[in-house]
């Protein structure tokens, strides 16, 4: 079956939209909240938990929600048409802190946040589903996969990339340039996302008797999965390793190498890396399969921190591993919805369901599980420390900074590498 290229690029222009909705909110808002709002470390620590939580909740009933959605236009593009509009807004709001007291700033960006996790779940569940519902091909399915880790990790680098720079020059203040930034961005992302809703199409439907999936059976399914099961582990320990990486990073190059202006160039390493990467997975997958390239991955990444160690506060040496950390990172996760597509079709063999929404829910929540531990993570160690917002950084805070960027994200890459080695499917 041949596809048009226009939708795999209106796909990839999708997540290009998702993708950097989600990087500038994981990469800015602690630092937002702390450096530019003042609000105390436990407060923010309280909010991150608090909109992770229901982030994950939200991702988790929403693959039921899917698998039950049946409507002229599919069961997960509507929820791209009606999910992106209230998303802009709140990601606006979120950044557009008001002058207000410490308590109320604290109800502010708390209530906020939450109800900006709850939409984006609403939307994003239902567009990591699509996939799996666009083509049965699975030349088609990389081919896909390749568009949205473009889509996906050119969004990354147009954030990570240019924020801070709109951030600057936009306003006299980051007050002020956070807000215009982010309502900047917010009207690119939605033409993005509505581009992506009017050009993809659903090709795999339901059977016409199949009307409402019996959950039972279907969560039953899932036992037997040995392989998705896997992989929802090895996703767990990729997204924390990329959360405590992107939060930690602004505090790494301000306060530990002494260079603010490289937490840009840090926070732009990934999605560049990843962006690289989306040119080589197809040849890759083919040569050596997903499970090696997710071996491989993990275990450049570990490789990588560890040599970052060792380079103390070198800026040349950091920046050269923080890359190979990065490309380590986009490697290990470069064909995950190949992959998840991939156990939906094995547990399709093996049990006769195939409960897809549920499948890609459960695996979103596990993964904002490890976003949520992360932001948990990344505050206690600092408020332990003794953290202060624009302070001469004690030896305490410096030991703080490198165990959230570099100790902690090296035992979660050596677990993926654990756990790439027993995943049982071979390509």
């Amino acid at each position: 079956m041949d596809i048009k290229q226009s939708e795999k690029i209106s796909y990839g222009l999708g997540d290009f939209a998702s993708n950097g909705l989600f990087l500038f909110v994981s990469s800015y808002l602690m630092y937002y909240l702390s450096d530019v709002a003042c609000l105390d470390l436990a407060v923010i620590s309280r909010i991150l938990i608090a909109g992770r939580i229901v982030d994950a909740l939200a991702s988790l009933l929403m693959g039921f929600v899917v698998d039950r959605t049946r409507s002229p236009m599919g069961r997960c593009r509507p929820y791209l048409l009606c999910g992106i509009w209230p998303v802009s807004v709140l990601f606006v709001l979120l950044f557009g802190m008001p002058e207000l007291s410490a308590s109320l700033k604290g109800f502010y960006g708390g209530t906020l946040y939450v109800a900006f996790c709850l939409v984006y779940a609403v939307m994003n569940v239902p567009f990591s589903t699509l996939m799996s519902l666009m083509t049965a091909d699975a030349k088609e399915r990389v081919q896909f996969n390749k568009y949205k880790c473009l889509g996906s990790n050119l969004g990354g680098v147009f954030v990570t990339a240019t924020t801070m720079l709109f951030v600057t020059h936009l306003a006299p203040n980051q007050r002020q340039g956070f807000l215009r930034t982010a309502l900047l961005f917010a009207i690119l992302f939605t033409i993005f996302m509505l581009i992506c809703f009017i050009n993809t199409k659903e090709r795999i439907q339901p059977a016409v008797t199949e009307n409402k999936p019996d959950i039972r059976k279907a969560l039953g399914s899932l036992k037997q999965n040995r392989p998705w099961i896997l992989y929802c582990g090895i996703q767990f320990c990729q997204l924390t390793f990329m959360m405590m990486r992107q939060e930690a990073t602004v505090y790494y190059a301000k306060y530990y190498l002494g260079r603010t202006e490289l937490s840009a160039v840090l926070l732009t390493f990934m999605p560049v890396a990843a962006v690289l990467s989306a040119f080589l997975m197809p040849r890759a997958k083919r040569k050596w399969g997903a499970r090696t390239c997710v071996l491989f991955g993990n275990g450049l990444s570990l490789l990588s921190i560890l040599c970052t160690a060792l380079c103390r506060q070198n800026w040349l040496g950091n920046l050269t591993f923080c890359l190979l950390s990065a490309l380590g990172f986009s490697i290990g996760t470069g064909l995950v919805f190949v992959i998840l597509t991939d156990t939906i079709d094995y547990g399709e063999r093996l049990t006769g369901q195939r409960p897809q929404g549920i499948m890609t829910s459960i695996l979103s929540f596990v993964q904002k599980i490890g976003i949520a531990v992360s932001g948990i993570i990344c505050t206690q160690i600092l408020s332990f420390a003794g953290y202060v917002p624009d302070a001469v950084p004690t030896k305490p805070v410096l030991a703080a900074i490198q165990i959230i960027f570099l100790l902690i994200p090296g035992i979660l890459s050596l677990a993926g590498v654990l756990l790439a080695w027993v995943y049982p499917l071979r390509d």
